[in-house]
């Protein structure tokens, strides 16, 4: 197959996206995991009338006629008694304890003096409703509370734990695996030699998968030989949905991903697109699992991570949302490309307005420690000016 465009991929990417399949999980273990359905409030929340601070639980109309007002009782927290509040009558009440049938205002204990039981009121705005809570303020029973798609963070936890919700069904998630080729590469803290680098591309690939809440299932680091690489990649699909390889997809004499993947029985879907960097990209199938083959470069790793390995797995996470959502930015430093290739460009955005940085080379990844944007330059541009609008995706 034949160079193909960014476009291209794209669809074949999102035409490949499996189903999605739902799983039903305990409410802790659901952060970053997408909501499979609508989930409507099972309660009122609050589910009773509260104090909203410590004070003294009346009738308004006691206290605004001037009547002499007795405490005769004292309700906490936690208090399951549903009391009764007769006329002239006043409860000492303590924050988050229900409001007695009968009471309306909340009068904080600072604007009150108590002389035998007797309630003396300071001169103060005293207004009918003060410091209650009442029920279903928040959320009244049955309300839509969270719409399906919706990704679940810490908020979203501590907000449905109110509700006395413990299981959630959300999209389950890919298991994903990775496999770090290169006799070269070596564990960072350890003396390099030379002619060895350090390994990065699988500390890379593990903190951008944690963004979107994946967890790795294992990762191998394989020797460029045949047999390696080829056992690698099949231990790893033996317990993935998605494989990731960094390496050994050129055409060198020790680059063997693209031969092993045949030998695995790996469908191409696609190999090499016309983009910079990372030209040299593989995505396969077989059956219900997927491989994505990177270029070895970290940047181009980094690259092609953003722009075709997210996009696919979050959509696999979450399948109403966009395959690829760019913004558009305006342009304040000019660039010039030749024509034929798409370039992804490091950039820092401020307000949707683009700076390109310098270090654009795959294998440099100074920039990377700078730019929250990577921007899209179609391949027939040329000419970059200052002032034109561009695409870009947030990284």
């Amino acid at each position: 197959m034949d160079f193909i465009t960014v476009q291209k991929a794209f669809e074949i990417l999102e035409k490949q996206i499996p189903l999605p399949t739902v799983q039903t999980l305990p409410l802790l273990a659901a952060k970053d995991a997408f909501v499979a359905s609508n989930i409507f409030a099972p309660i009122a929340v609050p589910p009773f009338t509260n104090a909203a601070m410590e004070g003294y639980a009346i009738r308004w109309s006691d206290w605004h006629e001037n009547k002499t007002i007795i405490c005769s009782s004292i309700v906490k927290a936690g208090d399951t008694q549903c009391y009764q509040l007769s006329p002239g009558e006043a409860y000492k009440i303590f924050t988050g304890a229900p409001i007695p049938e009968g009471a309306d205002t909340v009068v904080m204990k600072e604007w009150i003096l108590s002389d035998d039981n007797q309630m003396k009121f300071l001169d103060k705005p005293i207004q009918k409703g003060d410091h209650i809570r009442t029920l279903g303020s928040q959320t009244q029973k049955n309300t839509l509370i969270l719409n399906k798609g919706t990704k679940i963070s810490s908020g979203i936890i501590s907000f449905l734990s109110t509700f006395g919700i413990t299981n959630l069904d959300v999209y389950r998630k890919p298991k994903v695996s990775l496999v770090i080729t290169g006799d070269e590469l070596i564990a960072p803290g350890e003396t390099l030699k030379f002619g060895q680098i350090y390994e990065s591309n699988g500390i890379t690939l593990t903190t951008l998968l944690d963004d979107l809440g994946i967890e790795i299932v294992k990762l191998f680091y394989t020797k460029d030989t045949f047999s390696a690489t080829s056992e690698s990649i099949k231990a790893a699909l033996e317990c993935s949905d998605v494989v990731l390889i960094t390496g050994g997809i050129s055409v060198g004499d020790f680059d063997f991903v693209q031969a092993s993947l045949q030998s695995i029985g790996i469908n191409k879907l696609f190999y090499k697109v016309q983009q910079k960097p990372g030209k040299p990209i593989f995505f396969g199938s077989k059956i219900s699992q997927y491989v994505f083959a990177l270029p070895g470069n970290p940047a181009a790793v980094f690259s092609c991570f953003h722009t075709y390995v997210k996009p696919f797995l979050r959509k696999y996470m979450q399948p109403e949302g966009d395959f690829i959502t760019f913004k558009k930015g305006t342009l304040l430093t000019p660039y010039q490309k030749k024509q034929g290739l798409t370039h992804w460009v490091k950039a820092y955005q401020e307000q949707n307005k683009l700076y390109f940085l310098q270090g654009q080379e795959s294998y440099r990844m100074d920039a990377f420690s700078r730019a929250n944007a990577l921007v899209c330059l179609p391949d027939f541009m040329e000419q970059c000016s200052e002032g034109i609008e561009l695409n870009y995706i947030d990284l």
